[in-house]
């Protein structure tokens, strides 16, 4: 079992747990709603770093499994981060992907969704496209996710052999595509997203959600 929760940084993974499936079903359906898993969305949070000018922006778009256009939606992350981050001089940013997905008790058919790695102390048991956050290269994406989405490599990737455990994969939720980069407080993208260090009371917003980002 997890050995709880990680620090957010520099890692932009969590693991969560929702309820049994089983006799909720619509609860479950209604929650995942809420949650926005069956929405293809942007979560951005701005996380500020020791002693530096710097603040950590971390994207987390979410791609349902069963989205109808998928490839619809990489050309959106594409032209996201080419219009608020440049093309020419884009500044250094990496990815990574994982995903949202149910496990599956055989003994009573229990259900629950996951959000990071299942298996203590090991994010690479999360990942679909590697250990570690890859460097961004537009040319690549698209073929680094259709890779790490394919079939085979989820099932390689979130079937654990030799983990002693009730609970087996089922399937894929929703893929999530994680992009982290530091930028300077005043840059521009913060402020375009209302993300400000504090405003006069000494209050910050750190996290905005955007459906359907284009």
């Amino acid at each position: 079992m997890p050995d709880g929760e990680r620090d957010f940084f520099p890692r932009a993974i969590k693991w969560e747990v929702l309820w049994p499936r089983a006799s909720v079903t619509s609860e479950m359906a209604f929650e995942q709603h809420l949650i926005g898993r069956d929405l293809f969305k942007l979560d951005i949070t701005q996380i500020p770093l020791t002693d530096s000018h710097n603040f950590l922006a971390l994207l987390n778009f979410n791609i349902p499994a069963d989205h109808p256009d998928i490839e619809g939606c990489l050309q959106n992350i594409v032209g996201f981060l080419e219009r608020n981050f440049g093309v020419e001089n884009q500044p250094s940013i990496t990815y990574q992907v994982t995903a949202s997905y149910y496990l599956r008790r055989p003994d009573n058919g229990d259900e629950r969704i996951w959000t990071g790695s299942f298996v203590a102390g090991s994010d690479q048991n999360c990942s679909l496209s590697g250990h570690l956050f890859a460097l961004y290269d537009r040319a690549s994406f698209a073929g680094v996710f259709r890779r790490s989405v394919s079939h085979q490599n989820v099932e390689d990737r979130l079937t654990w052999r030799d983990v002693d455990t009730e609970w087996q994969f089922s399937h894929v939720e929703s893929y999530i595509v994680s992009f982290q980069l530091r930028l300077d407080v005043a840059h521009p993208f913060f402020l375009n997203f209302g993300l400000l260090p504090a405003d006069r009371r000494g209050q910050a917003r750190r996290h905005v959600t955007i459906i359907d980002p284009a």
